[in-house]
């Protein structure tokens, strides 16, 4: 069994300045579901205007 694990934090653990801490991330444990999410977000990435 394959799991991928993919994790984020808000990069800020300071509470002087910041009230919030954000640690985020999502687990496949389907390569064929992890594949199908790196598409969307590939796409949604893509249409994002910076």
């Amino acid at each position: 069994m394959n799991i991928w694990v993919y994790s984020d934090e808000s990069g800020v653990f300071d509470k002087t300045h910041n009230d919030y801490y954000v640690f985020a991330g999502v687990i496949y444990l389907d390569k064929e579901e992890k594949e199908i999410a790196t598409r969307k977000y590939i796409h949604v990435e893509s249409c994002v205007d910076l």
